[in-house]
């Protein structure tokens, strides 16, 4: 504070973004206050912030069955995401979201901690769109009750993240879910990069926010506050959320670092897209079959497209690591269809401390197996929001990795500040040497050199006959554009506004294609209208089983200890 001839002047913090700055009543809050680390401001910050006339939420049931925790159910509207000249979601025809989020509070004084009455959890959580409100023995709101009286914490669960599912008014596919909804949204921004807020990630994490905004406001009310909440406005905050949702669970860390002390994202370690994407198909030699949707909007085929770095510009965690300056505990499967187990390679010396990452072994994308091996990773989230916000110490440490090719064998060298209880490690080897490949699931003689299909394809210069025009959009227009696709008879087909395998052109009428292949079909043959995919049978999958072994490592030095292992004859190791 400065004063200047008797005029007080009062040094207030500046704004990176220059739309709060002209128009602040039109936001939540600041989006990108100066304080924060680096100087980036993206479309992101400014959607996620932006006020939303939809925004509201209405209390449908109140939970008070168990002692010392009261349940909230809530209905709660996000926002309007774009409009319905574009899509709806197809449950209530509309474009606003709409999510079931629950709450439960400590409320007596056996439960309830009073050094966290400021702290809460968000879990960020799926499922398809509902009338219904989900049942208080849904898995991961009963998680949430257990979590809430073992911790004394408020434990909030949002579901429809995404919302689900989505009609999109000119598109080839009749509806949408999950991965179909970001393949889509991401090869509109490829297309067209002036159009950020097309990508589904944008209300995604705006949903959270607004969840945790809801969470606050509850806590406070005076009615609530009567029946025995706290009243205490909620600060600290850690989010979680797996796969998509930890995607989710990153960028909410991203945008909103004021509040957000602790982030564990779940089997979502694809930070610095470009390379990590690369760098999956460099280990496997295909894209695995858990890529289906994106592989089938092109996008794949696009990694060096300049607007790829623009869209990771705005959704790639990485992209944002100035600001995770809060403690992370990134949890990720060794035997995922989706991620490789070192995919860490290529973004983790990037990350700023304080971060923890835990690879499951024996586990798979949806983790169902990871209590088998070692102890379950729920307790691991629980002592670390403890000792984040009860102030006990964090375990420090450094580590190094490496690798020697003459005498072929790496291994991790880790250095302690306090002496470890014991200290183990897992190894793994892939079924041949043919892939570096730890997926549980792949092709049946995938090991082998088996491919369906054929390799990802190059995109022509001149785009073939019948490929729709590049300046052609997915919104309808004032000229009412049609897509068209050619059949082998050279006539074109107008595609309607929802897809129908039967209708859609005597050709695939014709080859009788059914399920994921008419999808498969209908992308690719526009670039390649000779191509012809073979049919695969369900039967040809098959479980990969890689199992992790338990090793213990070796002691070096007073706090210095190694694993090292030995290069594998015929396998990757």
């Amino acid at each position: 504070m400065l004063t200047f001839f008797g005029l007080l002047v009062v040094a207030a913090a500046g704004s990176l973004s220059p739309e709060y700055e002209f128009n602040p009543r039109n936001f939540y809050r600041d989006p990108c206050p100066d304080t924060r680390n680096g100087t980036k401001c993206s479309a992101l910050d400014n959607y996620v912030w932006r006020k939303d006339e939809a925004f509201k939420y209405e209390i449908v049931e109140r939970n008070r069955e168990y002692p010392g925790l009261v349940g909230y159910m809530i209905k709660m509207t996000s926002q309007k995401w774009l409009d319905e000249s574009i899509y709806v979601v197809q449950k209530h025809q509309s474009a606003e979201w709409i999510h079931w989020v629950t709450m439960w509070v400590p409320v007596g004084e056996r439960v309830r901690d009073e050094n966290l009455l400021d702290t809460a959890v968000l879990f960020v959580d799926g499922d398809g769109n509902r009338n219904d409100a989900p049942s208080w023995d849904d898995l991961f709101i009963t998680i949430g009750r257990v979590y809430t009286r073992i911790t004394g914490t408020i434990y909030v669960n949002i579901k429809q993240i995404p919302n689900e599912r989505l009609v999109f008014k000119n598109d080839w596919k009749e509806t949408r879910t999950e991965d179909q909804i970001i393949a889509l949204t991401w090869r509109h921004f490829l297309d067209y990069p002036d159009q950020p807020e097309w990508l589904v990630r944008f209300p995604m994490v705006k949903a959270c926010l607004r969840a945790m905004d809801m969470a606050i406001e509850i806590n406070q009310d005076p009615r609530e506050v009567a029946t025995g909440l706290s009243g205490v406005e909620l600060k600290r905050w850690t989010v979680a959320g797996a796969s998509k949702r930890g995607w989710t669970t990153w960028l909410v860390a991203a945008v909103d670092p004021e509040r957000i002390n602790l982030a564990a994202p779940i089997v979502l370690d694809i930070l610095n897209l470009k390379e990590n994407f690369k760098h999956i198909y460099r280990n496997t030699g295909n894209w695995t079959f858990a890529m289906y949707d994106y592989w089938v909007e092109g996008i794949n085929g696009r990694l060096d497209d300049p607007n790829l770095q623009l869209m990771a510009d705005e959704i790639d965690p990485y992209e944002y690591r100035e600001r995770l300056t809060m403690p992370k505990l990134v949890i990720s499967a060794s035997m995922d269809e989706f991620f490789q187990p070192d995919d860490t390679w290529y973004f983790w010396d990037g990350l700023p401390e304080p971060k923890y990452f835990r690879l499951l072994p024996n586990a798979e994308h949806s983790t169902s197996a990871s209590g088998l091996s070692t102890p379950h990773f729920a307790f691991v989230l629980r002592s670390m929001f403890l000792a984040v916000n009860k102030g006990y110490s964090l375990p420090k440490f450094s580590y190094r990795r490496y690798d020697d090719p003459v005498a072929k064998n790496g291994g991790i060298e880790l250095t302690f500040e306090t002496f470890p209880k014991n200290v183990y490690g897992w190894v793994m080897d892939s079924k041949t040497r043919f892939r570096r490949d730890f997926r549980i699931v792949g092709l049946r003689d995938n090991d082998k050199g088996f491919y369906a299909g054929c390799e990802m394809f190059d995109c022509p210069d001149e785009l073939p006959p019948g490929y729709p025009d590049k300046k052609y959009k997915r919104v309808p227009d004032s000229k009412k554009t049609h897509m068209q696709f050619e059949n082998p008879e050279g006539a074109y087909c107008k595609e309607s506004m929802k897809f129908d395998p039967d209708d859609f052109c005597t050709q695939l009428t014709k080859m009788n294609m059914t399920g994921v292949l008419d999808e498969f079909i209908l992308q690719h043959k526009q670039l390649n209208p000779s191509w012809n995919p073979p049919r695969i049978d369900p039967t040809e999958f098959q479980v990969q089983l890689h199992v992790a072994k338990r090793i213990m490592a070796t002691q070096t030095g007073p706090k210095t200890f190694v694993l090292e292992l030995d290069e594998a004859p015929d396998a990757y190791r």
